[in-house]
């Protein structure tokens, strides 16, 4: 009995199941497959021997190996793919190849972006071409761009990113932005100014503005660069000097003049100022008297006295008048005596002067000559060299000249007046 019971065990053990599957797992590209395969198997077998067991001959059982043909399912690769051995799976086939892509399926070429298909050739995956080229941009198609993440589109081929307080310029640069303006400075960072050179910053508004070392009645609009006020002439690079239009006296301000020193304003001219009336003279400067023509001024500076011989006087003659529109003397004729309708020379004249020529009766006194310009002139008889005569025979030394001991009694005449006419 035990050997008929370990004959059985052993049998079972070694049957093998007609219908095993082998160890390709199922998934995309795995088909299923029955073949059949010749096996063996052991069968138990009863078999009479020539003993005798009892009355009887004995029986056993034995094993014996049979030969058999066996149906088995397979897992293999589907057609159009093919086994990955590395990987234990089936991957596809693309018969022409996918060069450039993925083959996902028999014979599908799958390209990945930006790549994409040749449409003339369906296994040959190719790059777009963009002119000019992308910046921070994919060329995703022929002259397409596509910006990257957190990148906006500034125009077809460029993509921008700035951070907040910042703009693209013109170069494609993200440039810090100053909402109130960076005049005269440059915009370093969002709403920070930096002045340029020859500017400083305000401390109210934080503007940028000229420096100027001096400015009188002026801007300083330029790194030391002075531009005068309106109403102001520029004297040099740092000041300017109010402009009137009409001023005697100290322009302070545009067209406002004020007199100087020593000077007062009448009827809108300055006028001199004298602390003492000035006798026989007027005041031609602050304290300075100048006398009248005949008058020579005294020691005390303020009177003048008169003096004789120092004024000539040109008078129309005696038959003749003077006409003041032409400055000059006409002839006055008695009726009967108009040759042509016009006067040409008086009747019976008598000059009470000298007469100096057919219109001009002159008188000089003692010790006086005339002169070309109808003036008396004083004479010094023996002549003045190196002076001027002054007076009827003084002579009065020229500058770097000093006077003999002989004859000191000089004494100083002004000029002798302008002539004037007399009617």
């Amino acid at each position: 009995m035990k050997a008929e019971r370990f004959c059985v065990l052993f049998v079972l053990c070694c049957i093998n199941f007609a219908y095993q599957v082998d160890a390709l797992k199922a998934g995309e590209g795995v088909c299923t497959v029955k073949s059949s395969v010749r096996k063996t198997k052991i069968r138990i077998v009863t078999q009479t021997k020539n003993t005798l067991c009892g009355k009887k001959k004995c029986v056993v059982k034995i094993p014996k190996r049979v030969t058999y043909l066996a149906t088995v399912l397979r897992t293999v690769c589907c057609n159009g793919w093919e086994y990955l051995s590395d990987k234990d799976l089936c991957i596809p086939q693309c018969s022409t190849g996918c060069l450039g892509g993925r083959c996902t399926a028999p014979n599908v070429c799958v390209c990945d972006p930006p790549m994409y298909l040749d449409p003339e050739h369906r296994n040959n995956c190719i790059k777009p071409t963009c002119d000019p080229p992308c910046v921070n941009a994919e060329c995703t198609f022929n002259n397409t761009c596509n910006c990257l993440k957190n990148f906006t589109s500034f125009n077809a081929t460029h993509c921008l990113h700035c951070e907040s307080g910042y703009s693209i310029d013109t170069t494609f640069k993200c440039k810090p932005q100053c909402t109130k303006g960076c005049e005269n400075g440059t915009c370093t960072a969002p709403d920070v100014c930096t002045c340029l050179p020859g500017f400083s910053k305000q401390e109210v508004n934080q503007d940028c503005k000229p420096v100027c070392e001096k400015c009188v009645n002026a801007s300083c609009t330029g790194p030391n660069v002075c531009s005068c006020w309106e109403g102001y002439n520029q004297i040099n690079d740092t000041h300017c000097s109010p402009k009137c239009d009409d001023c005697d006296g100290i322009c302070v301000g545009p067209n406002i003049c004020e007199c100087s020193v020593g000077y007062k304003k009448i009827n809108d001219s300055c006028t001199p100022i004298c602390n003492e009336t000035c006798q026989n003279a007027v005041c031609t400067a602050p304290n300075v008297c100048s006398c009248f023509d005949g008058y020579l001024k005294k020691k005390d500076k303020t009177h003048c006295k008169t003096y004789l011989a120092t004024v000539l006087r040109t008078v129309c003659c005696n038959g003749w008048e003077y006409l003041s529109d032409k400055d000059l003397c006409i002839p006055q004729c008695s009726t009967g005596f108009n040759i042509g309708g016009r006067c040409t020379a008086p009747i019976d004249v008598v000059c009470n002067f000298t007469s100096f020529n057919a219109t001009h009766c002159l008188h000089c006194e003692a010790g006086y000559s005339i002169d070309t310009t109808f003036k008396c002139k004083p004479q010094c008889t023996k002549g003045c060299e190196n002076g001027t005569c002054t007076e009827p025979d003084v002579c009065t030394c020229l500058p770097g000249f000093s006077k003999q001991e002989v004859n000191q009694d000089w004494a100083h005449v002004p000029h002798a007046p302008h002539n004037q006419f007399a009617r």
